[in-house]
């Protein structure tokens, strides 16, 4: 049985001012997000946020050194499809060759795996 610790933030809200000036330059979808969530907190309701990162977990699971799916957003969104829509097994797109490859030649090699599957 797996057991979760979660921090509760208990900080004070900010006035009806700063929240307007906070939020001013948010897309439309973002300050809706944050309007709501005033609303619960003024409303004294709970709410919680659970953030999952996936990239470093995908990093290890296809062998790639940390950091290295960063800036590759396409190959991010490609392995997640295979992974969550197709169901393909991350052996068939992980690194397999040579551990000492830069992390530049590790991120290709996955990429052309990525693209065979594809």
């Amino acid at each position: 049985k797996d057991e979760v610790l979660i921090p509760l933030l208990t900080t004070s809200l900010p006035s009806a001012k700063e929240f307007r000036d906070a939020i001013k330059s948010l897309s439309p979808e973002q300050s809706q997000f944050a309007k709501s969530l005033r609303a619960m907190q003024l409303d004294s309701s709970v709410f919680g946020l659970c953030v999952i990162q996936v990239k470093p977990q995908m990093e290890a699971l296809l062998d790639l050194p940390p950091n290295s799916l960063t800036k590759e957003i396409q190959l991010t969104q490609d392995l997640l499809s295979l992974f969550v829509e197709h169901q393909i097994p991350p052996s068939l797109v992980s690194y397999d060759g040579d551990m000492d490859a830069t992390p530049n030649e590790k991120v290709t090699a996955v990429k052309q795996h990525v693209k065979g599957v594809l």
